[in-house]
């Protein structure tokens, strides 16, 4: 799905989200001013709560009595893959994710900042 939402010129970004999780990862695909000046400008703003959490993450949590960072660092809380789109472009991304029938979230938006991710 992803090949094709690139082909359909509505792709700006793709982030695996694995070990390091969500501050880890998404970063990783912001712009830069080159190689070593860090990100240009941006930040990603992700909602707590967009996305439906398993209940096996507050068992996880619980019987391993994981602090809330760890849950995301290592969890990423539900989360395997965040595209990043333009805002104008959401209704056809999302018709084109929705035929695949693949879970589709609007988890946040990118903004202003430093390149960091910030949880609200």
């Amino acid at each position: 799905m992803i090949a094709q939402l690139n082909a359909a010129g509505v792709l700006k970004g793709a982030a695996h989200i694995t070990g390091g999780g969500i501050p880890g990862n998404l970063p990783r695909i912001f712009p830069t001013n080159g190689p070593t000046k860090g990100p240009k400008g941006v930040a990603a703003r992700i909602h707590l709560g967009s996305w439906p959490a398993l209940p096996v993450f507050e068992l996880l949590r619980g019987i391993g009595n994981v602090p809330e960072s760890e849950m995301w660092r290592s969890f990423n809380m539900g989360l395997g893959m965040i595209l990043v789109i333009s805002p104008r472009d959401l209704p056809k991304v999302l018709a084109l994710l929705r035929k695949s029938k693949g879970k589709v979230f609007e988890i946040g938006s990118v903004e202003p900042g430093k390149g960091q991710v910030v949880f609200h």
